[in-house]
This record gives structure tokens, C-alpha cells and sequence, in this order.
């Protein structure tokens, strides 16, 4: 069985698909505003449980009972502003403590290669030095 070409061509996909023209604009005002008010719902959902995880990595770990309470400090908007700067602030520290280790250890990883070429440059003029005076 063959199925007409005509079926599939490029005119026919894009005249049969619905147009946004039919849809009143006041439906589409309305069903924009809606899509923006989920959207917001979500995005919000979305930061409140991220603080959720930080704050608790923060904290090292939590039990099934501070769970709960977690979950109860975050229906007070103003506890969860207080909890999302102190996430902040812990994780400001956390990052300044990390780029100070990193510099520690580029520059014992640095005195260990100046180290290292030393000895090597040691060992270079020591058999330099035994075959000249051969």
C-alpha cells in the first residue's frame, strides 16, 4: 500500500497545522498569564528547594525528624530568607576557603618542582663533571 505523496508535502503540513490566529486574544492574554503565573510557581518551588538542599548540605546531613522541621521553616517566607543568607554566607566562606587551599597547593606543587629541577640539575653536573674528566 502506497501512501499519497500529496500527504506530506511541505504546503500541506504547514496550512493543516492550527494557527494562534483563531485563538481570541483575550484567551490568549489570559492563557499567556496563566502559563507565566505556573511558570513563576515553579521557578519558585524550584529556588526554595534548592536552598532546602544546601542549607541541610550545610549542615552536614539531616534525620528524618529535621526533615520535617526543615520542611516546616520553609512555609515562614521570613525564616526562608534568614536560611537562604546563611546558605550564602557559608557558602561565600566555603568558596574562600577553597581558593585558599588551591593557592597552598599550587605553591607547594611549585616548590616542589623548583625542587625537582634542582636535583635535577645536580645530577646533570655531576655526570657532566665525571665525563669531562675521563
Amino acid at each position: 500500500m502506497t501512501i499519497p505523496r500529496r500527504i506530506f508535502s511541505k504546503t500541506s503540513l504547514t496550512t493543516s497545522a492550527p494557527s494562534a490566529a483563531r485563538v481570541p486574544k483575550s484567551k490568549e492574554t489570559q492563557l499567556n498569564c496563566a502559563t507565566f503565573i505556573w511558570q513563576e510557581a515553579r521557578i519558585e518551588r524550584a529556588r526554595i528547594s534548592d536552598i532546602k538542599y544546601h542549607y541541610i548540605l550545610m549542615n552536614g546531613g539531616v534525620s528524618s525528624e529535621g526533615l520535617d522541621s526543615v520542611q516546616s521553616w520553609f512555609r515562614d517566607p521570613e525564616r526562608v530568607k534568614q536560611i537562604e543568607s546563611e546558605v550564602k554566607a557559608y557558602e561565600d566562606c566555603v568558596q574562600v576557603i577553597a581558593l585558599a587551599l588551591a593557592k597552598q597547593e599550587t605553591a607547594r606543587a611549585l616548590d616542589q618542582k623548583q625542587r625537582l629541577e634542582e636535583k635535577i640539575n645536580e645530577l646533570n653536573s655531576k655526570t657532566t663533571n665525571k665525563n669531562s674528566s675521563r
